[in-house]
């Protein structure tokens, strides 16, 4: 009987070790994606589904020649994800958007590689905010203030393309709006445009030898879009 209980107790103890394994790293355990079985005769799709995309932005190379400071936003629209872009280009949104009347997005997952041309040191902040600055309206001031934030991080980006420069950030609508944020309609959007109060996610770059830009930044950046669809559309006649 000793022996039994030892082995059953070796057992739980291999198992929690797994378990623990999985949380420690924010790892999920094998096979994740289960298959959904729609039994009702006429639905093709869930009332609500909830899905990670990915945002990659295509502009690549930014630079503001009349000044020494440049900030732009990424913002909690999965229709239009750049204030300054005016085009919805997430891979799979569209898609989700003829079968889905609304979403909300629930976080934003930056990472971003940036590359300085210029012979001057920079400074490149990101932080999350339910206040999206305008492009191109921060002093230099300003931008290391801001990234201060909560959850805003900053880098010093070396001169002439030396290295790749890693930041990320990440923003969630429930940290800052409250509990009301998975309720309140006014931060849902309809697939056809953006939601009402959105959040998002500001950079800015400035130059710490105060002079102006004589060549731009590389920029590659991802983002990783938390969004839950709902109103599920009904087959027309």
């Amino acid at each position: 009987m000793p022996r039994q209980n030892n082995r059953k107790m070796r057992r739980n103890k291999l198992s929690n070790r797994r378990n623990v394994k999985y949380s420690r790293y924010g790892l999920q355990k094998p096979n994740p994606n289960k298959l959904v079985i729609m039994n009702d005769v006429g639905r093709f799709m869930p009332n609500r589904i909830r899905v990670k995309l990915r945002y990659n932005d295509t502009t690549v190379y930014r630079i503001r020649a009349s000044s020494s400071v440049q900030n732009w936003n990424y913002r909690s629209s999965a229709y239009d994800p750049d204030s300054a872009l005016g085009s919805g280009a997430i891979p799979g949104f569209a898609e989700l958007a003829n079968m889905y009347q609304g979403y909300l997005v629930h976080s934003m997952t930056l990472k971003m590689e940036v590359m300085n041309g210029n012979g001057d040191t920079a400074i490149i902040g990101v932080w999350p905010s339910s206040t999206l600055q305008n492009v191109n309206s921060l002093s230099a001031t300003q931008i290391i203030e801001f990234s201060s934030n909560v959850n805003g991080v900053d880098r010093i980006v070396p001169p002439n393309m030396a290295v790749p420069v890693k930041i990320s950030c990440k923003a969630i609508g429930q940290w800052l709006f409250g509990r009301q944020f998975l309720t309140d309609t006014t931060y849902t959007g309809s697939t056809g445009g953006n939601p009402a109060v959105m959040y998002g996610i500001n950079v800015g770059i400035l130059n710490t030898a105060a002079a102006s830009w004589t060549y731009g930044f590389h920029c590659r950046t991802s983002i990783i879009y938390d969004v839950e669809f709902m109103e599920l559309l009904q087959l027309q006649t």
